[in-house]
């Protein structure tokens, strides 16, 4: 957009069949008062102010600006929500919902990175909680009124990046992904006609050990006990089982706090040759491979080569000829990776800790054949598995190799996916 190049191709890009939104969905400990959350919202609203926006495109224009929305951002009943940018969400990017004890946090992704998001619903629970209880809470660890936007938060990283020193002999993502990747239908039973999802839950502690004790963190450990999946699934692959960890951009370009949505791709690939190599061994050829990918002059010249074929698009100078070039592109990804895997971190709730149960997140999984997503909240890792397809084959497979480790989850019901709907003109 005019002034979120950030969001340019994930925004265009989108369809009707495939959505660049995102939904936080918390579990809270008891049913919602939707009164208090109206206030919650309306509060947090005050400091959150640049969320609070519309996209509008003149006729003739190619491009969408971004500019404000007063109405209020909505709070409906329902875990269907609104769709975003349309009558229905007065034109929000932003919206919330509540069903029970659960509150939806649906946004448009392009605009938006997970991290913020995570800490724009903290705000939201701190204001509802101190109005549906009466009193104050304690600050820590949660934006409130009282800290201030920073230029930081607002910027968008991609306006100005910096340069790399020189260019290196790779891009992030590794250089491109030639190959299709292994044929997970040969193996598990799918349905390619439903998208479905899963909610699993780990306990913290245990992981966290667990992590520890192989030299892994909860992103790599993840992916590396994933592979183990892979290998447990089929006899003998065939073609590579090829992941990607998403990364984000903001340490590499100098702006930690700025909310736009700057993300890249770490490519994960695990070939017949690794099958014999138990997770700490596996979990250090991620690392290895996360290292390479996230060096930050390789990072400066990804971004770098993203804007320049973004320019080339732009170009075109029309709109339809804009999303029908960003759309094209998508396009080639299909059948090139199996899964991709989003860990924001632990989300640190301070005072709401008593509050909140469980956090998931939902996301289109759009190129791979499954999304798993990862939050650790309140003493427990919850794990989205966000399937193309329907069957629990990959999923009820991963307990295998967590309850093989030692690791005890707890698997929920296949659920249709809550991912927010967005309609772009």
């Amino acid at each position: 957009m005019k002034n979120h190049p950030s969001g340019i191709s994930s925004l265009y890009r989108s369809t009707p069949n495939s959505h660049n939104t995102c939904r936080l969905a918390f579990t809270l400990s008891e049913a919602v008062d939707p009164r208090a959350l109206r206030k919650g919202v309306d509060t947090a609203m005050e400091r959150y102010d640049y969320l609070s926006v519309r996209l509008v495109r003149e006729e003739g224009d190619p491009l969408h600006t971004v500019v404000p929305n007063p109405r209020p951002v909505p709070v409906v009943q329902g875990t269907r929500g609104v769709t975003l940018l349309t009558p229905e969400a007065d034109f929000h990017t932003v919206a919330v919902a509540y069903e029970g004890e659960q509150v939806f946090f649906d946004f448009v992704h392009a605009l938006i990175t997970g991290a913020a998001m995570v800490e724009f619903a903290k705000t939201v629970l701190y204001y509802y909680i101190t109005e549906k209880y009466g009193q104050p809470l304690p600050g820590q660890d949660i934006l409130t009124l009282e800290n201030p936007v920073t230029d930081e938060e607002r910027i968008d990283p991609y306006l100005n990046p910096p340069a790399p020193a020189a260019a290196p002999s790779g891009g992030a993502g590794g250089g491109g992904v030639p190959s299709p990747a292994l044929d997970l239908s040969r193996f598990v039973s799918m349905d390619p006609s439903r998208q479905t999802s899963y909610r699993m839950t780990l306990g913290e502690d245990a992981f966290m050990a667990y992590c520890r004790a192989r030299q892994g963190t909860p992103a790599t450990m993840t992916a590396a006990l994933l592979a183990r999946t892979i290998y447990r699934l089929c006899d003998r692959m065939d073609a590579p089982a090829r992941f990607v960890l998403m990364k984000r951009y903001h340490e590499a370009l100098g702006v930690p706090a700025a909310h736009s949505n700057v993300l890249g791709n770490v490519i994960l690939q695990f070939t017949e040759a690794e099958r014999g190599l138990d997770p700490a061994k596996l979990c250090a050829m991620t690392r290895s491979m996360l290292a390479l990918q996230s060096d930050r002059e390789v990072i400066l010249s990804a971004v770098q080569k993203r804007l320049a074929q973004e320019a080339q698009v732009l170009a075109l100078g029309d709109y339809r000829a804009i999303r029908a070039a960003f759309q094209q592109a998508a396009s080639r990804y299909p059948n090139l990776l199996n899964m991709t895997i989003s860990y924001v971190g632990k989300t640190k709730l301070g005072a709401l800790e008593p509050y909140v149960r469980a956090l998931y997140t939902y996301v289109d999984p759009a190129a791979s054949g499954a999304l798993v997503e990862l939050n650790a909240v309140n003493g427990l890792f919850c794990f989205t598995f966000l399937q193309n397809f329907a069957g629990d084959g990959l999923v009820r497979a991963f307990l295998s190799e967590l309850a093989q480790a030692g690791l005890a989850a707890e698997l929920g019901p296949e659920e249709p996916p809550l991912y927010p709907r967005m309609e772009l003109d």
